[in-house]
């Protein structure tokens, strides 16, 4: 019964691909009419093809099979042999179908990647084409299908799921071309070679046996698995089934496992698919490994020396993943498979012929070499399969414009970033402004970076409406251009970074033409000749959050009307920009900014500000940081807002005074390093303000600490001469509960008199205050818990 049910099906799939097959015409000549061996020739092509279509079905079938026995906990020794007689003969049918493409492309045949009649579109001389063909279709083929057709299924297997077996078969021949990840490993009935898997590197390994079919292994050792694979390196059988063989991290003792294999050890593995010798870290790659002809992905590590040319022979390879800056083989170009590069290094010098690689989806950047032996940027032509992040660099090495031109940028549509570069340090190309215009990359781009540019202006694509994704532009060391380029109708722009744009004088009305309606962050650096702006028009910027200027030497003004979206604002080095109010820089424009930080401007050597105009929640209180500050720029910044909760005052030598008596949200204030500041002039003001909780003053003017705790009514005098201390007692004398004085040497008297509430005194290192002399005057109706004088 069985037997008749595979029959039938051989046959249906043999008819089914007999119909698909069409008719091939070669397209280099045609073939005469008369010729008495091209029918003979046809027909043994589409007899090849036939059975190959019945491989497939075959291998469809076993999939579906072997997908049910997953779900099963199958224990019948019948089955289970049954099973592995299935998987063995679909691995040599995968193996057969795994050389269609590799003999095809061989032979000259051109194609779609795949290795189906209806790719064939160009035949060799029928001379050539039928020995070579011959050898493809011989006994290998005959075998296999003798082999499948001899496996009996027990009478106790279950039906397979017919579903599986059609999705299958429609997934095979698109997994073969197009894939270049690791599948996950199936378990197929095989609990007891796997605990022995188990048992061998976790027990000691001393006289378990890894079976000899198994198919995927990953050895990661951890740390105590010292003593356990090394010793045991005889118990591992010539590995004929392996598909994946993973060496995985970085691990001495797989180092060391590996090292210590034979160099032949792949000859044994013909029929692997992942070798990953990321662990092993390899000081030299194993010509050996030239004979996985179907090798699908290869990972090295700390490879020292080069890349063998003989990587190039392995035609399958769809992904090589190198975490070193090698250098490529001139044979690369023979891996017409290759979809995925990996390397170290984010941009290399390609050899020439990469360009036949047109698969390539995934690869490290393009330097242009000045060197004859290396690939010209041109042969990016036919790459169009190119996506994520890409680079060129070196263009100041380009000879010829006409390499930009065939680089052809505009036709990969699947960058997603691009970053153009030429050296900052070479000298200028009268042909560098038309190599940039050139350049012009696909209107689906999200990403784009120039820097280095050294042409006198922009290339007329840059903020073309046309590039409607473009998301975040970056420009540096565009030293030559006069003025900026017109971004600001770009409809999806959300982050403009610009640098050493040098020869910027001023920005005008044509840089924010169009209003940037998405613009969300926009830095300017080291434009060391820009002086103004002429700033945002009502309506322009409406989602501009952060803005950046730093390193700006001859910025004299910033208009920051119109900018009302703000909410962070950064200002560095800009020393001719002034902070004060009708001057250079208004703040008061920016109603939603959260943090602001200016530093290095014309005298201020920092400010910081956090929810400072707008409303915070109760963790973040609005706070107010005034560093090296002039008296006029402080009293403005005070003068701004009353919601500060927290105030830092330091390192302010010309600071007189402190206007705080509008702050009335104000609870902590710190001031230190101010000399010329006096506690006099601050503590009127302080009276002012209902929510204070604690003073820390550090040295200013003829005191060097004061802290003042409302709180808890605690008053620390440290180093304060006679005047101070007395006015702060007396200011204070209603709520001083502690009262803590140390180090003030000239202090001659101390009248607690006044303070009723005193409940604890300490007194040190005040020689010339003395309780019998009467310098010490306590009050009349003391209540005093503690006392201590030293």
């Amino acid at each position: 019964m069985e037997e008749a049910i595979r029959s039938a099906v051989a046959k249906a799939v043999e008819k089914s691909a007999a119909a698909l097959i069409g008719t091939l015409t070669p397209a280099a000549s045609p073939v005469p009419s008369s010729s008495s061996s091209t029918p003979t020739s046809r027909n043994m092509i589409s007899r090849i093809h036939v059975k190959a279509r019945w491989l497939i079905r075959m291998l469809a079938w076993v999939g579906a099979t072997l997908d049910d026995a997953e779900d099963m906990d199958i224990t019948d020794e019948s089955i289970r042999a049954w099973l592995r007689q299935l998987q063995e003969v679909a691995d040599a049918a995968e193996d057969l179908l795994d050389e269609f493409p590799r003999e095809v492309l061989r032979l000259g045949f051109v194609g779609d990647g795949g290795w189906t009649a209806g790719s064939i579109t160009e035949l060799p001389k029928e001379r050539k084409m039928t020995s070579e063909m011959d050898r493809l279709r011989d006994q290998r083929m005959e075998d296999i299908v003798s082999r499948f057709m001899k496996i009996k299924k027990p009478e106790q297997a279950w039906k397979p799921d017919y579903r599986k077996e059609q999705m299958n078969a429609e997934s095979i021949s698109a997994r073969r071309t197009t894939s270049s990840v690791i599948e996950q490993p199936h378990i197929v009935g095989r609990d007891e070679e796997l605990a022995k898997v188990k048992q061998f590197f976790m027990a000691g390994g001393k006289s378990c046996l890894i079976p000899s079919d198994i198919r995927h292994l990953s050895i990661n050792p951890t740390s105590d698995s010292r003593g356990t694979i090394i010793p045991s390196i005889k118990d591992i059988p010539d590995p004929n089934f392996f598909r994946s063989y993973v060496l995985p991290g970085i691990n001495r003792y797989v180092s060391i496992f590996e090292r210590v294999r034979r160099s032949d050890s792949y000859t044994r593995m013909e029929h692997l698919r992942v070798l990953d010798l990321g662990g092993a870290g390899p000081r030299r790659l194993p010509k050996s490994i030239a004979h996985l002809k179907h090798l699908r992905y290869l990972r090295i590590s700390n490879l020292i020396e080069e890349l063998p040319e003989f990587v190039g022979s392995m035609h399958h390879l769809q992904t090589l993943d190198l975490e070193g800056p090698y250098q490529l083989p001139n044979s690369m170009s023979n891996l017409h498979n290759l979809r995925h590069i990996k390397l170290g290094s984010d941009v290399i010098e390609y050899p020439v012929g990469i360009g036949k690689l047109t698969d390539l989806q995934t690869l490290p950047g393009f330097r242009v070499s000045p060197k004859h032996n290396h690939a010209k940027l041109g042969e990016l032509k036919d790459m169009n399969n190119i996506r994520g992040e890409f680079s060129i660099e070196g263009l100041d090495n380009l000879a010829s414009v006409n390499e930009a031109k065939k680089a052809c940028l505009d036709k990969k549509r699947n960058i997603s970033y691009l970053r153009l570069d030429w050296d900052h340090e070479a000298d200028s190309s009268p042909i560098d402004e038309e190599v940039l215009e050139s350049l012009k990359p696909s209107v689906k781009l999200r990403s784009l970076k120039i820097s280095g540019f050294k042409g006198p202006s922009y290339p007329s694509w840059l903020g073309d409406l046309s590039f409607s994704r473009l998301h975040t532009i970056k420009l540096e060391h565009c030293g030559n251009w006069a003025s900026l380029p017109p971004l600001g109708k770009l409809p999806s722009l959300k982050s403009l970074y610009i640098s050493e744009a040098g020869a910027v004088e001023y920005i005008g009305g044509e840089f924010f033409s169009g209003g940037f309606p998405q613009l969300e962050e926009l830095t300017l650096e080291d434009m060391y000749n820009w002086k103004s702006w002429c700033g945002a028009r009502e309506g322009d910027c409406p989602k501009l959050k952060k803005l950046s200027i730093s390193s700006c030497e001859n910025l004299e003004s910033l208009s920051l009307i119109n900018l009302g979206a703000v909410e962070v604002l950064f200002i560095s080095e800009c020393p001719e920009l002034r902070f004060l109010p009708g001057d250079s820089l208004e703040l008061s424009h920016l109603q939603h900014v959260q943090k602001i930080t200016v530093q290095g401007i014309y005298q201020v050597g920092c400010i910081e500000a956090a929810h400072f105009f707008t409303a915070a929640p109760l963790e973040d209180q609005p706070c107010l940081i005034l560093d090296s500050v002039g008296q006029r720029e402080a009293e403005y910044m005070l003068g701004l807002r009353s919601s500060i909760c927290r105030l830092t005052v330091r390192w302010c030598w010309n600071l007189r005074s402190l206007p705080l008596g509008n702050l009335s949200a104000l609870e902590y204030v710190e001031i230190s390093e101010c000399p010329q500041l006096r506690i006099t002039s601050v503590y009127p003001q302080l009276q002012l303000v209902p929510s204070l909780k604690k003073i820390c003053v550090h040295r200013i003017h003829d005191a060097e600490i004061i802290a003042v705790l409302f709180e808890k009514s605690h008053l620390e005098l440290e180093n304060v001469d006679q005047l101070m201390a007395s006015f702060l007692l007396k200011e204070l004398s209603h709520m001083i509960r502690r009262l803590t004085v140390i180090r003030c040497a000239n202090l001659t008297s101390l009248p607690l008199m006044e303070l009723a509430a005193l409940k604890y005194l300490e007194i040190s290192e005040c020689n010339q205050l003395q309780l019998s002399s009467g310098s010490l005057q306590l009050p009349q109706s003391s209540s005093m818990l503690e006392m201590n004088i030293q």
